[in-house]
C-alpha cells in the first residue's frame, strides 16, 4: 500500500509514484470543510516544492459519493450574511487553494462517483482529468442558496465546456448525469461504477510512462493559455534535457524510454 498520511477527514495514500487523496467524511457525504481545504493546500505546496515525490495524484471520495459540496455549517465560520471583508478574505483563501491544486506540476485525476456538487465539482475542475462513474451526478446548485460557485467555476467551467453550457449549469443550478457531462466535455470518460478504479489505474500507468518535465510543461502552458513565444522558450529547455535525449534514443533503439525528470 505504501505510506499513508491521515488527517482523518483527508486521507493521503502514497502508493509509490501515485498519491491518492481521499475525501473522508462519508457521514457528511464528504462535504469539504476548512480543515480539508487546509490539507489540500499543504498537499499542493508539498508537491509543488518537491515534484519528484510522485508522478500522478488521484482525488476520490469515501463512501457512496465523491463530494456533495462545501460544508455550509463550517466554511467561513458560518459567516454568511456577516462581515463582508472577512468573508471575502476567506473565499480568496479557498480560491488560492484550488489554484495551487490546479498548478501542481504533476497530472491530477478526479475519480467521480455518486455526487460531485458545488465545491466538490470545483475541486474536480481544478484537476487535469475527470473520470466519472455512470451513476455520477454533477452540478453547481449554489444559486439555489443565494450565492454563486465562487472558488473557480466561473473561470474554469467556461474554458472547459464553453460559455453557453457553463451558464446552463451555473444559472439553472440543476444537476446533470454522467452521460450529459461527457457530452458537454465536463468529464473525460464515463465507465460503470465497478470499473472506475481499473480505468483510473490504467490512466495512471500511461501517465507514469511519460516524461515528467514534459508533462509539467505542457500542463502549465495549457493552464495559463501561454503564447507561442513562451511555448518556444519552454520547448528549447525541454529539448536540452536529458529526458529528451533519452526519449529520442529510445525511439531509435525501439525500446521504452527511462525518463528521470532531468
Amino acid at each position: 500500500m505504501g505510506d499513508q498520511s491521515n488527517s482523518q477527514e483527508l486521507i493521503i495514500r502514497k502508493e509509490g509514484p501515485v498519491w491518492r487523496v481521499i475525501l473522508n467524511r462519508p457521514e457528511k457525504k464528504n462535504a469539504i470543510n476548512d480543515n480539508m481545504f487546509a490539507g489540500l493546500k499543504r498537499l499542493a505546496e508539498e508537491i509543488t516544492e518537491n515534484p519528484d515525490l510522485c508522478r500522478v495524484v488521484v482525488f476520490s471520495g469515501a463512501g457512496d459519493v465523491f463530494c456533495s459540496g462545501g460544508d455550509l455549517k463550517t466554511l467561513m465560520g458560518g459567516g454568511y450574511g456577516g462581515d463582508v471583508s472577512a468573508i471575502r478574505n476567506e473565499f480568496r483563501g479557498l480560491q488560492h487553494t484550488l489554484d495551487q491544486v490546479e498548478a501542481m506540476p504533476v497530472p491530477t485525476i478526479a475519480a467521480i462517483h455518486g455526487y460531485a456538487l458545488g465545491a466538490g465539482l470545483q475541486l474536480a475542475l481544478a484537476c487535469d482529468f475527470r473520470i466519472a462513474a455512470e451513476d455520477a451526478k454533477l452540478g453547481l446548485p449554489d444559486v439555489k442558496n443565494g450565492f454563486i460557485p465562487g472558488i473557480g467555476a466561473t473561470t474554469r467551467l467556461p474554458r472547459l465546456i464553453g460559455l453557453a453550457r457553463a451558464k446552463e449549469l451555473l444559472l439553472m443550478g440543476t444537476n446533470i448525469d454522467a452521460n450529459k457531462a461527457l457530452d458537454f466535455g465536463l468529464v473525460n470518460a464515463t465507465v460503470p461504477l465497478e470499473d472506475v478504479e481499473a480505468v483510473v489505474e490504467e490512466w495512471c500507468s500511461r501517465l507514469i510512462r511519460r516524461a515528467p518535465m514534459a508533462l509539467a510543461a505542457g500542463k502549465h502552458l495549457l493552464n495559463t493559455w501561454a503564447d507561442l513565444e513562451e511555448t518556444a522558450d519552454v520547448q528549447m529547455k525541454l529539448l536540452a534535457s536529458e529526458d529528451a535525449k533519452e526519449g529520442v534514443t529510445a525511439f531509435f533503439e525501439r525500446r521504452a524510454p527511462n525518463f528521470r525528470g532531468k
